[in-house]
Order: structure tokens, then C-alpha cells, then sequence
């Protein structure tokens, strides 16, 4: 999948912080300054309560393409 997929799914939910963040490459593993990109996203999700999301990007869902 896609950043847009990720950003998409993220402003469909009312994040709109998080999708900002995406769409800056914050959670892609080809341009985050994040070692683990992945787990901040992670991390990010459950913060705000989005367990589902979370556990969708575990499973990779939202793997970015370059």
C-alpha cells in the first residue's frame, strides 16, 4: 500500500494530525528520520485510542511504497 492509503484512512477517521505527520514521510520506512517508523505509528495510534488501526499497521497494511 500506499502513503495516500495511510493518509486517506487517517483524515477519514478525523486525525488530521497524524495524517500531516504521514504525509510528511514521519511513518514511511524510506523517509523517516525514525529508525522504526513502523512502531511510531504504532505507538501514535494507540495513543490517541485507534487500537484497530494500530493493529492494521502491524500487520502492514499501511507499508509504504517508494
Amino acid at each position: 500500500m500506499s502513503k495516500k492509503l495511510l493518509v486517506a484512512v487517517l483524515k477519514a477517521k478525523g486525525l488530521h494530525d497524524l495524517a500531516l505527520r504521514a504525509e510528511s514521510g514521519e511513518f514511511s520506512d524510506f523517509g523517516s528520520q525514525h529508525a522504526t517508523p513502523v512502531i511510531e505509528l504504532v505507538n501514535a495510534l494507540e495513543q490517541v485510542g485507534e487500537s484497530d488501526l494500530a493493529q492494521r499497521a502491524r500487520e502492514g497494511d499501511f507499508d509504504h511504497d517508494r
